[in-house]
């Protein structure tokens, strides 16, 4: 604030001065706090952009470890998926052969169809499984048995146990529920096994089991909860 008076004397007295002095500080510290808020929304909108960027980046290495994990097992994958094709291509001559005799066994057909049936229902169950651990999509909350998503990995993986000699020891019969995102938390079930078969893959002279099971919690308030557990057997 600028104030000047050249056409009369004595025009600013000493409680003039101390009236301007105290608005033009006043002034100056609203100025202060105009430019200090300002630069506060700058630095919120910036620290906003930088957590989106994170969350983002976070997802994407989510799913990139996703897809790494998937490709250590495209060979087991494959050769697991092939079985059941194998499987129903043997049963379904099995099944031509049983008819085409002059006197047809209706009964040891039918068997052989609903291996085709069995086999044919595995090989689509591993897919789906497979396409839905690696696709890309955003989080989705629901109430899922816990006991079978994690049946469903050990099915997609159950080539690689047998190949390791891998013994599975546990309980999923019983239905758990549990609230959450089914895909992620078969994603976290897939590595925590693949990382005890990997852990077994040197053992000799010993059994080699893979210890896996559900349970609540029973502390009070607390959700539904699941615990999985790998391990070499201990003799």
């Amino acid at each position: 604030m600028y104030v000047e008076n050249n056409l009369a004397t004595h025009a600013f007295t000493t409680e003039r001065v101390t009236v301007l002095e105290l608005l033009a500080s006043q002034a100056a510290i609203s100025l202060e706090n105009a430019m200090l808020y300002r630069d506060l929304i700058e630095e919120n909108r910036q620290r906003e952009q930088a957590e989106e960027a994170l969350r983002h980046a976070q997802a994407e290495l989510a799913r990139v470890v996703r897809l790494t994990t998937m490709g250590e097992l495209v060979a087991s994958i494959v050769h697991e998926i092939s079985q059941p094709l194998s499987a129903i291509g043997t049963s379904a001559s099995a099944a031509l052969r049983w008819l085409d005799r002059p006197a047809p066994e209706i009964s040891n057909a039918q068997q052989m169809l609903e291996h085709i049936v069995h086999d044919s229902t595995r090989a689509t169950d591993i897919i789906r499984g497979l396409r839905a651990m690696a696709k890309k999509s955003e989080t989705e909350f629901a109430v899922f048995d816990i006991n079978e998503a994690s049946r469903e990995v050990l099915e997609v993986v159950r080539n690689r146990l047998e190949d390791g000699n891998i013994e599975v020891v546990g309980n999923l019969a019983m239905p758990r529920w549990v609230n959450g995102d089914r895909v992620q938390l078969q994603q976290v079930i897939l590595n925590l096994v693949m990382n005890a078969v990997d852990a077994m893959r040197e053992t000799t002279g010993r059994p080699r089991r893979l210890f896996i099971s559900s349970r609540p919690r029973t502390r009070a308030g607390s959700e539904l909860k699941w615990g999985i557990q790998g391990r070499e057997s201990i003799p």
